[in-house]
């Protein structure tokens, strides 16, 4: 006789019919953004690479203060403490936005194509009320859900991000819902997430998050990436803004959007198909 024993490795369940196997660390963080929204995938950046990039965006920073006429002024207009697409005054933020271990694992959640819509650098200094610190989305003024990822955020975390440093805070899956939810449940639910420096917080665009306050003494550094499916209008038209650098690179060419801008005419049109 056979005696069948339960597989210890397995959480018991009763009635239950379909169940998804999720094996190695990506499909399991793949899980996680689909049920709550968010999840946290670490070793993104080595050590050496934390260091170099905190300076290149300290340094980002500081140029774009000095070109605007000072901090009050990108303050004015709700611009201080944030660089946008740093890939195109430095080479080192490109690197970063195809690292072969964040692009993993993004085409898990959104496909092989896969658009570069945006990426800014994102400082938050202590005791300093930051922009971000709002609730908001990613796609922002969107009131609509899908049932599958169309833009996935990766905020690679140059500072360790917890509540003191002003860590990002997240509405579990407020994704799946169209309008924000009320100001009681917010306060009832929402999350401080906690990631090491190197790590990235990736999360589904359409998820309510926000920046936390930093009460650490020290700053708290990040780059937000938004990856799309090809159809979504990039932030900054990065073709352009590279001047046609790179569309000669397949692999760079589509993550960058050259190969997903619309032709400029019905016999282009013709020429590319």
């Amino acid at each position: 006789m056979t005696i069948s024993r339960p597989d210890p490795s397995k959480l018991a369940a009763y009635g239950v019919h379909e169940r998804r196997v999720s094996e190695d660390r990506l499909s399991v963080l793949a899980e996680e953004i689909d049920l709550v929204g968010y999840a946290v995938l670490e070793d993104v950046l080595t050590p050496d690479q934390i260091a170099d990039l905190r300076c290149r965006a300290d340094r980002l920073l500081d140029d774009r203060r000095l070109k605007a006429g000072g901090m009050s002024a990108l303050k004015e207009v709700g611009e201080d403490g944030q660089v946008r697409a740093p890939l195109v005054q430095d080479t080192a933020f490109l690197e970063l936005a195809s690292n072969p271990r964040l692009l993993a694992a993004i085409r898990i959640l959104l496909g092989d194509y896969v658009q570069l819509g945006l990426q800014n650098i994102i400082i938050v200094e202590s005791d300093t009320e930051h922009h971000q610190a709002t609730w908001h989305r990613d796609l922002p003024y969107q009131h609509w859900t899908s049932s599958r990822p169309v833009q996935v955020s990766a905020l690679v975390c140059l500072d360790r991000f917890a509540e003191e440093t002003g860590g990002t805070f997240v509405l579990p899956g407020s994704h799946k819902v169209e309008a924000m939810p009320s100001d009681p449940a917010i306060r009832r639910l929402a999350q401080p997430i906690t990631a090491p420096a190197g790590a990235a917080v990736i999360f589904n665009s359409l998820l309510f998050h926000r920046a936390g306050h930093n009460t650490s003494g020290a700053l708290r550094r990040g780059v937000n990436h938004v990856y799309s499916a090809p159809f979504l209008k990039q932030q900054i038209d990065l073709p352009a803004a590279f001047g046609g650098r790179y569309a000669d690179d397949p692999e760079l060419a589509k993550l960058l959007g050259y190969t997903s801008r619309p032709p400029k005419s019905a016999d282009a049109w013709g020429r590319k198909t």
